[in-house]
């Protein structure tokens, strides 16, 4: 097995050229483009067409020529690129104990930028390295609660790794489950607060809470504070006023407008988005539950980018090695090409007159078929585990809608199968990944694409900024 650089690059469709000639016209040609085989094809037929004109050879070898220096891009089909306006995605959720929960974690929320998890209950005895999650800053931001007398409260937060972050911890007091950080990207900078109130707590709390409010220099920072206050804002009572009547004093706002949490019985809104400025949360919306009673929920922070568009595309692919060549070589040999190219004006409509007969051959008789390309998705994920979603989250709207025990333990039976499902999912693939490695017979092009799912190998060029200890950062 070769695992050169060229044998790698030839195996991802990266520079994969073969020099050819043909008398003394040289070409490139892309050994996975549809152009090389029917052009190795129209060459071989060339010889046998003994009748046609000189000139109508030379034709279909220049059109040839010119169908190979099109096709032979860097990027195979590389799908969208799309410029300008991006938003960075945050979500955040109350997962009543992180434990054994990841795995559904990460499939469900593992393509927004910054997660933030409420409610974590975890303590000292839990490994830092067991929380990691590929793509995301290592160690996560984390804070535990007290012990009472098990662990209880707690905030999580993964930060793409690709954003600058830096910790404050300035802001931090201990009566405060919360985690506070500077978040980079771009020209855009702002303060991130992760909180979780436990009900039980006192008035004191919220007069702690603004002794750390009180730090912030709202005149140079935005802020966007995230989490659970466990402070209904749907309610008017008491424990709801403490927080609006802080909303007003330091002039700020709470973009979540549905209800959080919803039960046969009760419907809150618990879990907040409070920002320094309306606009600098353009979209927020819930999800469906997915391994609790709180559903997560999406903010959308609008931001300048050159970055690739992420975006699940169509895509065509050709399956070479079940091509039938033989009846691909006798169609273009019954081929009227004179006739094909003879009426044309100019060369324009004779190259789309010769690219659209071979594509339509090619069509024929090479294995093809459009799949969804889904670039943001976990490797694990497969149709199983969507179709398994989908209908959870119809069991989900259906319940909300009529309110009915039945449907609500419907609901509860569809959210525990997707669970299993993506375990399983998960583990299958650990196995199929370990059977690769441990093959001694696999070929190069499967060992350099392990490798780079391995890797994690990513294509963005994006490099986060660096940050100062004093708080600024490089331009």
């Amino acid at each position: 097995m070769g695992n050169d650089l060229a044998s790698y690059r030839a195996s991802i469709g990266l520079f994969n050229l073969r020099i050819k000639h043909h008398g003394n016209v040289y070409y490139t040609a892309n050994v996975h483009s549809n152009a090389f085989i029917c052009t190795h094809l129209i060459l071989k037929l060339l010889r046998l067409l003994g009748s046609i004109g000189e000139h109508l050879k030379l034709v279909l070898c220049l059109m040839s020529t010119v169908v190979l220096l099109c096709s032979g891009d860097i990027e195979l089909n590389p799908g969208p690129v799309t410029f300008g306006t991006r938003h960075l995605k945050l979500v955040q959720i109350n997962i009543w104990s992180v434990r054994n929960k990841l795995d559904v974690l990460v499939s469900e929320l593992g393509n927004y930028d910054i997660i933030v998890i409420g409610e974590t209950k975890l303590d000292d005895s839990i490994d830092p390295s067991a929380l990691s999650l590929n793509g995301f800053h290592d160690p996560p931001l984390r804070i535990d609660g007290p012990r009472n007398p098990g662990p209880s409260g707690g905030v999580l937060v993964y930060i793409l790794n690709t954003l600058g972050v830096r910790f404050r911890n300035d802001l931090y007091h201990p009566n405060i489950q919360g985690v506070w950080a500077n978040v980079i990207c771009g020209q855009l900078k702002f303060l991130l607060g992760a909180i979780y109130r436990n009900p039980a707590e006192r008035v004191k709390w919220w007069d702690d809470f603004c002794t750390v409010l009180d730090k912030i220099n709202f005149e140079r920072e935005e802020l966007i504070i995230a989490g659970d206050l466990n402070s209904d804002m749907l309610a008017d009572n008491p424990r709801s006023r403490h927080l609006k009547d802080i909303i007003n004093i330091y002039g700020l706002d709470q973009v979540v407008r549905q209800p959080t949490r919803i039960t046969p019985n009760t419907r809150t809104l618990l879990d907040v988005y409070i920002t320094s400025r309306r606009s600098l949360i353009s979209k927020c919306f819930t999800l469906v539950p997915i391994c609790s009673d709180h559903c997560p929920v999406v903010a959308h922070i609008p931001f300048r980018s050159i970055l690739k568009s992420k975006k699940a595309f169509r895509r065509r692919v050709w399956d070479y090695t079940s091509a039938d060549y033989e009846s691909l070589n006798d169609s273009f040999f019954c081929t009227n090409w004179e006739e094909l190219l003879g009426g044309c004006q100019n060369v324009d409509d004779a190259f789309k007159k010769f690219l659209n007969e071979i594509n339509a051959q090619t069509d024929r008789f090479v294995p093809n078929k459009e799949v969804t390309i889904r670039p943001r998705d976990k490797v694990w994920m497969n149709g199983h585990c969507r179709r398994l979603m989908r209908a959870r989250n119809r069991a989900h709207r259906t319940a909300v809608r009529h309110n009915s025990p039945d449907l609500w333990a419907a609901f509860r039976r569809a959210r525990n199968q997707v669970v299993t499902a993506v375990r399983a999912a998960k583990t299958e693939h650990k196995l199929k990944t370990e059977g690769l490695i441990n093959d001694e017979i696999v070929g190069s092009r499967s060992w350099w694409r392990l490798a780079k799912k391995l890797l994690q190998k990513s294509t963005d060029d994006h490099i986060p900024p660096l940050a100062l200890e004093q708080g600024g950062r490089f331009r």
